[in-house]
């Protein structure tokens, strides 16, 4: 009967190969002393990076709600049709805000679905094709979401001169341990990662229960889009203007979500309202508004202007700022993939928010007078440069050509008279 320790696998199996050679042959419990050896190194290995993982999620200190509303212009805010916005103006920093990215083919428009792209890479970016078309409809599984086509639009961007690189803003955040939630298509573009996916994605506020979880929050007050997209479409593939009763229909809509929305962020938030595109056949300038804390920590933005490096104009900002903003107000390293510059408070307004808004929608109708008058003026003044220099040639011409006459035929000699 075999005893205990004949029973018990021995460690080492040693046995006599071939040609006389002895060799052992590990047993199970070499093998055990061998994976826990290995498991060991491999925790090690990983402990560096799990840290790093770690302080990556204590990156983030703040929170932001980037609100795009297309299409919104500073004429469009009004005390009693525009309640919220015209609070948010009252207690935060604005300006008027250039939405250049890329256009589309014959028109130097800004379409929604580019104004979100160029928001999402920090550069301006834009859509193959033809005219405007609206955002794609994400593919939601689960709690998040995908956007369709996303590789090609990353890949036309290469073709654009500008290079952007879509999803910077999602994966910074997302680097940095933050955590992003997107309501609505558009805002689905801006806040995709590089491969085009959304952690959280709801098509509108009402199917989202709680803000809270969440440090970026892209929202899209999409109703001037809407309404413009439902027009018909130009030459051009761009829709034809919404009427004055239609245009403001849509943005006491939009302006009611907003309200919403801002009654369900957590207190502390960030608030960055943009209108990032034209819903118009011409470009115009739009509402770029801040609120909230304008630093992880800081105080809030004072009733005032916002400026920006970019511009080093008061109440004059650009879209691609917009992403600079909010990641700076995350707490996040700013990349070099953007190209804006954070925005800052300027100069002070006056204390009616009346003013702020008279003297902004001022301005966008001046861009739009400079604009109308700009074709005419230089063409007059490249006309009347071309017969300047025609008649300056002419006169050269002719004073060269009498010059010759006298070198050809000289006058008499009077100290040598004809005989």
């Amino acid at each position: 009967m075999p005893n205990d320790a004949d029973a018990r696998p021995d460690p080492y199996d040693v046995r006599q190969g071939p040609r006389g050679r002895w060799w052992v042959r590990p047993g199970r419990r070499f093998h055990r002393v061998l994976a826990l050896l290995l498991g060991a190194a491999l925790a090690t290995s990983l402990t560096p990076a799990a840290a790093q993982a770690e302080a990556r999620g204590r990156e983030v200190k703040g929170r932001v709600a980037v609100v795009g509303v297309p299409g919104l212009e500073w004429s469009d805010i009004d005390r009693s049709r525009t309640p919220h916005l015209w609070e948010l103006v009252s207690r935060g920093s604005s300006a008027s805000l250039s939405t250049r990215t890329v256009p589309p083919p014959d028109r130097g428009i800004t379409c929604p679905t580019a104004g979100w792209l160029t928001v999402s890479a920090g550069q301006r970016a834009g859509t193959p094709g033809k005219g405007c078309s609206p955002a794609p409809e994400p593919r939601s599984s689960g709690r998040g979401a995908t956007v369709p086509g996303w590789r090609a639009l990353s890949a036309y961007q290469g073709e654009t001169g500008f290079d952007a690189r879509l999803g910077t803003l999602g994966r910074i955040v997302r680097e940095g341990g933050g955590q992003v939630a997107a309501i609505g298509p558009g805002a689905a573009l801006a806040a995709a990662d590089a491969s085009g996916n959304i952690p959280t994605y709801a098509p509108d506020l009402g199917s989202v229960t709680d803000l809270t979880p969440y440090d970026l929050i892209v929202f899209e007050a999409a109703d001037l889009a809407t309404a413009w997209f439902a027009r018909p479409l130009d030459e051009y593939g761009v829709p034809t203007p919404l009427s004055a009763e239609d245009r403001r229909t849509a943005v006491a809509r939009a302006d009611r979500q907003i309200g919403a929305l801002i009654g369900e962020l957590p207190a502390g938030t960030s608030v960055l309202v943009a209108g990032i595109s034209d819903v118009t056949p011409n470009a115009h300038l739009h509402v770029a508004i801040a609120t909230g804390p304008s630093a992880p920590g800081g105080p809030p933005f004072p009733h005032g202007r916002l400026t920006a490096t970019s511009t080093r104009q008061d109440s004059l900002v650009t879209i691609t700022d917009l992403t600079a903003t909010a990641v700076q107000l995350l707490g996040l390293p700013a990349t070099r993939e953007i190209v804006g510059r954070p925005w800052r408070s300027g100069d002070a307004t006056p204390p009616d928010p009346a003013g702020a808004v008279t003297d902004l929608a001022d301005a966008d109708l001046a861009s739009q007078v400079l604009r109308d008058v700009r074709g005419p003026f230089f063409t007059v003044l490249v006309t009347v440069q071309l017969l300047f220099y025609a008649f300056a040639a002419l006169a050269l011409r002719r004073r060269s050509k009498n010059g010759r006459s006298r070198t050809t035929h000289p006058g008499p000699d009077r100290n040598h008279p004809p005989r």
